[in-house]
């Protein structure tokens, strides 16, 4: 069953492209893209969307100013708005709620398909298909995710990070300790695996970066360790191969030739 047309804001593309994914599935006939707020901003101007999915930390435009933006200046826009966050804080609730934003549902990052689907369906209207949620499983809550495992340890001449499982802001004192270890040790390999990681937010993720861009140094090698490249260890990594060589195993990093 069609259900309209959909725009995706977000300056992840890797977030955009999983977000088109499941709104494709939940049947919408068409999304449209943005890499950040002035650009949803232009297409919600030019185009009639169903609904409107923003992420909140956007360059230029951020998400919050886009829907104030549309509320001034579309006050009879029709389409349902979610606003997607990697921290949802009484700041934004205490915003939406205080200059009458009328977000239909706010999503913290990071979310499943079922957690999705439900959320649209329960604030917007938009009925998701069996393709992703059980058809007759609608109310029924999403899996718990496992909680987060952190270890750090040296192996020889490589010392390694390893988070699996969620890994979220929640764990900043663990994810800290066991970045200040790796950066107190003079050891010429650094190794952060995240080849087991199943969920984050965007406080891990930009904690990653600055440790990479802190960590790397003329005397040591600092590698990211992604597995197999699953969906989400391909969320995860956006970014920082910029930055590090991905490699696809702790076993592959040692058998690599030193520079």
């Amino acid at each position: 069953m069609s259900q309209g047309r959909a725009l995706v804001a977000d300056d992840t593309v890797t977030m955009t492209n999983y977000v088109r994914s499941l709104l494709g599935k939940m049947g919408y006939h068409a999304v449209d893209t943005a890499r950040d707020g002035a650009e949803a901003l232009r297409l919600i101007g030019s185009q009639s969307y169903d609904l409107i999915v923003l992420d909140h930390n956007m360059p230029s435009v951020n998400g919050l100013d886009v829907i104030r933006a549309v509320r001034r200046s579309m006050p009879q826009l029709k389409a349902a708005i979610v606003l997607m966050t990697g921290l949802v804080n009484r700041q934004m609730i205490d915003a939406i709620r205080d200059e009458n934003l009328a977000v239909d549902a706010v999503l913290a990052k990071p979310f499943d398909a079922a957690m999705f689907a439900g959320k649209i369906e329960a604030k917007c209207g938009k009925r998701p298909t069996s393709r992703v949620t059980a058809r007759d499983d609608q109310e029924r809550p999403a899996p718990a995710r496992p909680t987060a495992s952190i270890s750090a340890r040296r192996c020889g001449d490589l010392f390694a990070i390893r988070f699996a499982g969620t890994v979220t802001h929640n764990d900043k004192l663990p994810i800290k300790h066991a970045f200040d270890q790796a950066l107190s040790d003079d050891g010429p390999q650094v190794a952060v695996d995240v080849s087991d990681l199943i969920a984050f937010d965007e406080f891990f993720l930009g904690f990653l970066l600055v440790f990479c861009g802190t960590a790397a140094k003329p005397t040591r090698d600092v590698a990211l360790v992604t597995g197999p490249r699953s969906q989400g260890s391909r969320m995860f990594s956006l970014g920082v191969d910029r930055i590090v060589p991905a490699v696809v195993s702790l076993t592959d990093l040692r058998r690599a030739p030193a520079n």
